[in-house]
């Protein structure tokens, strides 16, 4: 599913949401999401916290 993944990829990045682009380890997070689409590591429930956690944030603008 590359949409999924595409759309992943956008969303788990520091330039999705100022608000907060400086709480997360980025590079790390793109590795999580890498070994998980490889099938390396069963990463689901670590990105799809930070996945709905940036989709909130930015959609009511919370900055942290």
């Amino acid at each position: 599913y590359p949409e999924i993944y595409d759309r992943a990829r956008q969303t788990l990045d520091k330039n999705y949401f100022s608000g907060t682009a400086e709480i997360f380890n980025w590079t790390e997070i793109a590795e999580i999401l890498e070994k998980h689409r490889d099938g390396k590591e069963y990463n689901l429930n670590v990105l799809w916290a930070v996945l709905t956690f940036q989709i909130w944030a930015r959609r009511f603008n919370i900055h942290v």
